[in-house]
């Protein structure tokens, strides 16, 4: 039963980065938060608590390995369970889902799902608190400008927007937006408008029948090649092996 329960809870963990059972938490005593039933296995209940009892040994390790850096992820679970914009996350809990396996190998998997779960949380805490340094640093009008930016790159990511006419919205120069864009965002300018584009085509593969040629016309790539071996870097899969994965999704 411990064995089984370990796999349940490695799930569990990974689904509460984005539930965290939901904002009621916020409502509740720190007692009745730890008796939250998450998930069942037969007649047992798994509460927040058991999954604290058993993630302790992982905080450990990362306390001892890592002093300088460490976060807490279960508090980093709390707070990324107040937004829907993660979609590692998303592809994390799609690739969860869609698994088949069962037995040792089934073990493996979802153990190795909850360490990822467990470092996509701690570096989405870490760029978050690193947001908090860069807006002490810059001006309000820079931050302001910074975000403007943003809904521009995410109105037009599948444009070629030359780096001149960037600067230009941003009201920058363009050391300073090239600087204050990667502590904002971290990652560069190029490679969050990739992401915004790998995001759009995840959608494009998993709701429509548009060829995969198709797919990287529509944000933003002349090659399919070019655009499969993106895609593959960001999500870990093919063009078509992602569609294959959503496809079993909805059956």
């Amino acid at each position: 039963m411990r064995r089984i329960k370990r796999i349940v809870l490695a799930a569990v963990v990974a689904t509460m980065a984005f539930s965290m059972a939901g904002c009621n938490l916020i409502q509740k005593t720190p007692e009745a938060i730890q008796n939250t039933v998450l998930a069942k296995v037969g007649s047992e209940n798994i509460t927040l608590a058991d999954v604290d009892s058993e993630l302790q040994a992982d905080i450990d390790y990362l306390k001892e390995q890592y002093p300088d850096e460490y976060a807490n992820p279960l508090k980093a679970f709390e707070a990324v369970g107040q937004t829907a914009d993660f979609p590692e996350m998303s592809r994390l809990l799609k690739q969860v889902e869609a698994y088949r396996g069962n037995g040792i190998s089934a073990g493996l998997f979802y153990e190795g799902k909850v360490a990822e779960a467990i470092s996509l949380i701690v570096e989405w805490g870490r760029l978050q608190q690193q947001r908090k340094e860069v807006r002490k640093k810059l001006s309000a009008q820079d931050v302001q400008q910074l975000e403007n930016l943003t809904l521009y790159l995410n109105d037009h990511c599948i444009q070629d927007i030359p780096l001149e006419q960037i600067v230009r919205i941003s009201c920058m120069s363009a050391r300073k937006l090239q600087t204050a864009f990667k502590e904002y965002h971290g990652c560069t300018i190029t490679e969050y408008i990739q992401q915004r584009r790998m995001s759009q085509a995840e959608t494009l593969l998993a709701k429509t029948d548009l060829s995969i040629g198709q797919v990287a016309q529509s944000v933003g790539y002349t090659s399919a090649s070019r655009f499969a071996e993106l895609f593959r870097k960001s999500t870990g899969l093919l063009p078509l092996e992602y569609r294959r994965m959503s496809k079993r999704e909805k059956k």
